[in-house]
């Protein structure tokens, strides 16, 4: 249904990854990070890029962290795969690839941050993350 807002129209459909880690127990999250730290890091990368061309985001965003904890940068987790084709759902998943890069890699750069909203993408708790990148994504900063 179109709701008359631009930014209500286009987000129909999005649903966050924070409400889809929600519905997973934190076990069972950690059971899945556990299993993935044995993979070879060409491993990890062909079932990233499986797991987000079938838009199967929870797995997508486990492996492409782990992806992340080893140094591989996100634009080398997903360098073959059709961008013309991404839907809302992922291009918002590789803005939270890259955050999560930049919280791991480049913990420094929230010194030459201004804005409070901003500085929250880098030293928040993973809920603020996903609060503060959801607002980024959508309102801009």
């Amino acid at each position: 249904m179109i709701s008359g807002s631009p930014v209500a129209d286009i987000a129909q459909g999005f649903v966050p990854l924070a409400s889809l880690l929600r519905k997973v127990a934190p076990e069972h999250l950690d059971f899945a990070r556990q299993r993935i730290e044995a993979l070879g890091r060409e491993e990890l990368i062909g079932r990233f890029r499986e797991s987000f061309a079938n838009n199967k985001r929870l797995a997508a965003y486990i492996l492409s962290s782990e992806l992340t904890w080893r140094g591989v940068p996100p634009c080398f987790h997903h360098e073959y795969l059709d961008w013309g084709e991404a839907s809302l759902n992922q291009r918002y998943d590789l803005l939270m690839a890259d955050l999560i890069w930049m919280r791991r890699w480049y913990p420094e750069h929230v010194k030459v941050i201004r804005y409070r909203r901003c500085k929250l993408l880098l030293t928040g708790n993973e809920t603020q993350l996903h609060q503060e990148a959801e607002y980024a994504y959508w309102a801009g900063t």
